[in-house]
């Protein structure tokens, strides 16, 4: 951040620049447009209390930074829901045949899988695992993100893998 950059003005640029990247990711991880506008609003509230408090640790990539952000936030809104036990892919019941409904229910199964991966995971391990399961980022920006190596990265991703394959063959 320079010096003349107040954190308002860089939270309006970062907002300008990538709103709709992180939105995209947040709509990805939630399934749910009013949850995926709520995380991304709160990612920006967060970026912005980050940069006021000067622990801003954006590295490289200020994507990279706010998917972080918006990963956690989305981390924890699925956590939020799984106690509530709630799902925003349930069948309405409403229209459609027997494919629709098995549509929705495989949706619904791999949506559940995808959050017992993630409740096994440690906090570090569920952010590594979605940017670069889900958010395509590559181990080198995922490292500079986080502050770790990328050796680090690698050794996690090959012990999630691991986790995974335990996981299916279950």
């Amino acid at each position: 951040m320079r010096e003349l950059d107040t954190p308002e003005s860089v939270i309006e640029v970062l907002h300008r620049k990538y709103a709709g990247a992180v939105y995209d990711k947040c709509r990805h991880m939630l399934s749910s447009q009013a949850e995926a506008e709520d995380a991304v609003q709160e990612t920006y509230v967060r970026a912005y209390k980050l940069l006021l408090e000067q622990r801003s640790s954006r590295g490289n990539s200020e994507l990279a930074w706010l998917y972080r952000i918006a990963t956690y936030i989305c981390l924890h809104a699925l956590r939020s829901r799984r106690q509530k036990s709630e799902t925003p892919l349930s069948p309405n019941g409403t229209g459609g045949g027997e494919t629709q409904r098995d549509d929705q229910d495989r949706r619904l199964d791999l949506r559940r899988d995808f959050e017992r991966i993630l409740v096994e995971l440690d906090e570090r391990g569920q952010e590594i695992f979605v940017a670069f399961y889900l958010d395509g980022i590559p181990q080198g920006d995922i490292a500079d993100s986080m502050g770790i190596s990328r050796r680090a990265v690698v050794k996690r991703l090959s012990a999630l893998r691991k986790k995974i394959d335990r996981f299916i063959d279950e």
